[in-house]
């Protein structure tokens, strides 16, 4: 996708703002899931830097409620 939306491909066309858009957003995606901390972070809280409230505060409280439940069974049995 980075090689796709490159604001140097799309330069001078009318898609020149979409393309830097995309590419700045495919450049943070990757370097949050080619960071494992980042990504354990973000997988965890919704933040790569972690949520300043230690735990996560996106998505659906019952999502939020079977992972974590989900989660520290599996912990338990490891």
């Amino acid at each position: 996708m980075a090689k796709e939306w490159h604001p140097d491909k799309h330069s001078g066309s009318d898609k020149e703002a979409e393309a830097e858009e995309k590419f700045k957003t495919i450049s943070e995606a990757y370097s949050i899931l080619s960071d494992p901390d980042k990504r354990q972070n973000y997988d965890l809280s919704g933040d790569p830097n972690g949520s300043p409230f230690g735990f996560r505060t996106t998505g659906s409280p019952f999502d939020m409620l079977f992972d974590d439940l989900f989660r520290q069974s599996s912990l338990r049995r490891s």
